[in-house]
């Protein structure tokens, strides 16, 4: 199973996307959501992209 997430700010801090922010994110998960079991291990390798492990502890 894959499990992508974007950090954000808590909706107290800040008022909602604007449209060209909210197309931004769209299209970055986009890019990520499509990237095969390989290609999302291998950015990991090379740290463009960070996998986390949540234990449930959280």
């Amino acid at each position: 199973m894959t499990v992508a997430g974007v950090h954000g700010v808590a909706k107290a801090d800040r008022a909602n996307l604007r449209d060209a922010e909210r197309q931004a994110v769209q299209k970055l998960a986009r890019y990520y959501l499509a990237l095969t079991p390989v290609k999302r291990r291998e950015a990991v390798a090379v740290g463009k992209l960070v996998e986390m492990v949540l234990d449930g502890t959280e």
